[in-house]
């Protein structure tokens, strides 16, 4: 069975246009390019790793892209990745509504920190895979 698209995220465009807007004219330096990925694509970057990044559009799809292929642009499907992007990006860009993930009665403690939100506290660069907020959505567990 096919798997299907998830529904784009219900955020209010103007506000990730503004966003993106500063994101492109503030972030320095840029060794990887990721304004100039982030402008071909007209999508916020809310997750950058080694492998590559989450980034979310105004219309509020969330895509992805690895470092190595980023002009190959598909939908991040993956409730994990979903999760853990909104919960870094809703951090970094407060003020677009809709993007922080809403915790539900099916929500679960995160297996990884045990509901810490920390994997380790001597390393402050990791993130944990529940995005730091010590729960995961039962469909990321």
């Amino acid at each position: 069975m096919p798997q299907t698209e998830p529904a784009p995220l219900a955020v209010v465009p103007a506000e990730v246009e503004v966003a993106l807007s500063r994101f492109l004219s503030e972030f320095d330096p840029d060794p990887l390019d990721v304004k100039g990925i982030a402008r071909r694509h007209h999508a916020l970057p809310l997750l950058l790793d080694m492998g590559g990044c989450v980034a979310l559009r105004p219309n509020g799809e969330l895509i992805q892209f690895l470092w190595d292929t980023p002009d190959q642009v598909a939908i991040e499907a993956d409730p994990k990745m979903r999760h853990v992007a909104r919960a870094v990006g809703s951090r970094r860009y407060s003020a677009i509504s809709g993007l922080a993930p809403t915790r539900t009665s099916t929500s679960e403690v995160c297996p990884t920190c045990k509901g810490t939100g920390v994997v380790r506290p001597d390393l402050s660069n990791i993130v944990c895979s529940c995005g730091g907020l010590g729960w995961v959505p039962s469909a990321a567990v």
